[in-house]
């Protein structure tokens, strides 16, 4: 099953940052959409994978960048009730 996960810019560009390059959760990352505001600031990264990839960036966020699980946390919980 494919969600989106939504992460708040700065969380997902520190995320990001403690990823190592050939990770899974990098490839994740990378791959996602910015979401800018209307004034055209970044304001969130939509991320499109698999509910399995999204359970590994969960734990990764948990272990490495606590304040990111949260909305990812939250995505995923959509994602289920949908």
């Amino acid at each position: 099953m494919k969600i989106i996960v939504t992460v708040p810019f700065e969380q997902h560009d520190a995320l990001l940052r403690r990823c190592e390059t050939e990770s899974v959760e990098n490839r994740i990352l990378r791959n996602g959409v910015v979401i800018r505001d209307d004034e055209g600031h970044q304001v969130a990264v939509q991320l499109l994978c698999d509910l399995r990839e999204a359970d590994a960036l969960l734990d990764y966020a948990r272990k490495f960048y606590p304040d990111a699980a949260l909305a990812i946390e939250q995505s995923i919980s959509l994602a289920k009730e949908s």
